[in-house]
């Protein structure tokens, strides 16, 4: 998969869970920003930051663990 730019910090993160921790067995996507602005006041700058976390950021963190195969557990691994 070729990530561009914006992916290669969650794809440090996700490397970095999966050297300390032998695996990812579930990723939690808890992030997001909110200017607290009604639509008609909210300058364009502050949707596109709105947007680029809370849409593009989600986004990245569900593509880059898909890049770590998932290993079967002990049992899965002896199930012919």
């Amino acid at each position: 998969m070729g990530l561009k730019f914006a992916g290669l910090p969650m794809l440090r993160m996700v490397d970095t869970a999966v050297e300390r921790l032998g695996a990812l067995d579930i990723a939690v996507n808890n992030a997001g920003v909110n200017f607290n602005n009604a639509a008609e006041d909210t300058p364009e700058s502050e949707w596109d930051t709105t947007f680029s976390l809370n849409t593009k950021g989600l986004f990245l963190c569900c593509q880059v663990p898909q890049l770590h195969p998932i290993k079967p557990t002990p049992e899965q691994a002896t199930q012919d």
